[in-house]
């Protein structure tokens, strides 16, 4: 896989321009929705409908099923929290990811490491690439994105010839940093 034939495709050009104008606006910006589908992250969007599907289920089971008697709440309560927590890490980890992409500035960087997840959705394997690349004042920093096996090659291919990769970066947000390339590549490619 050529890495310039994937930045030249007309797609995934006019998704990286989108996204260039978006970075231009002054922050607090507007996220299109366009990008924001792109951005999230389908293992943080999967923990957060699972931890509220489950939450919805137990409770349903618990108040159809085997309504608790008088006394008996506590046991209902602690078996639903596990799930909620799940569903607020999902929603946490979604909420960072719209700030990054409101209040983050583009950098340039170098993919330093390329790992595979323990995480399979929909047959996709998922990876943890982390970045680094000189962040405000000159600082150097390092930032992590997940990426899925659609993406995983161009990002691959940038690591081993150490082609610069551009990067989105807030401050305080955790060491989350957000590939416009991997926004742009999206699900396929063309």
């Amino acid at each position: 896989m050529d890495v310039k034939a994937v930045q030249e495709n007309p797609r995934v050009a006019a998704m990286l321009g989108r996204i260039s104008q978006m970075m231009d606006q002054p922050a607090p910006r507007r996220v299109p929705s366009e990008i924001w589908r792109r951005a999230r992250s389908p293992i943080a969007l999967f923990l957060l409908l699972m931890g509220v599907g489950f939450t919805i289920f137990i409770a349903i089971m618990f108040s159809v099923v085997d309504p608790p008697k008088e006394g008996e709440s506590r046991l209902p309560a602690l078996i639903v929290v596990a799930p909620l927590a799940v569903a607020i890490v999902g929603l946490h980890r979604l909420a960072v990811t719209r700030k990054v992409l409101s209040r983050g500035r583009l950098y340039k960087g170098k993919v330093v490491a390329l790992k595979p997840l323990p995480a399979w959705i929909n047959g996709r394997t998922f990876f943890s690439a982390a970045v680094e690349f000189e962040g405000p004042a000159g600082a150097k920093m390092r930032g992590k994105d997940t990426i899925d096996d659609w993406c995983s090659e161009y990002f691959l291919m940038a690591r081993d010839t150490g082609e610069d990769v551009e990067v989105i970066y807030a401050p305080n947000s955790i060491g989350k940093a957000l590939l416009p390339m991997k926004i742009a590549i999206g699900n396929r490619y063309d």
